[in-house]
């Protein structure tokens, strides 16, 4: 998502990283920063299983042409 500027005051919501954390948690509560985790986590544990299964098996059969 890009910050848009507040149309009132036209002040961004956010002056840095931190500013932004600090915000979230005592607005949404500390689950709020890592409620996106689980369903990327689920994504990206498959796909690196399928990564280093690939590059294995390549090692193995160029290995097989030495």
């Amino acid at each position: 998502m890009s910050m848009k500027p507040d149309p009132k005051t036209g002040k961004m919501p956010y002056s840095g990283t931190l500013d932004c954390i600090v915000k979230t948690v005592k607005g949404e509560g500390i689950g709020a920063v890592y409620k996106g985790l689980i369903p990327t986590t689920a994504r990206q544990v498959p796909l690196n299983v399928v990564r280093f299964v690939s590059v294995e098996w390549c090692k193995k059969v160029l290995h097989a042409f030495e």
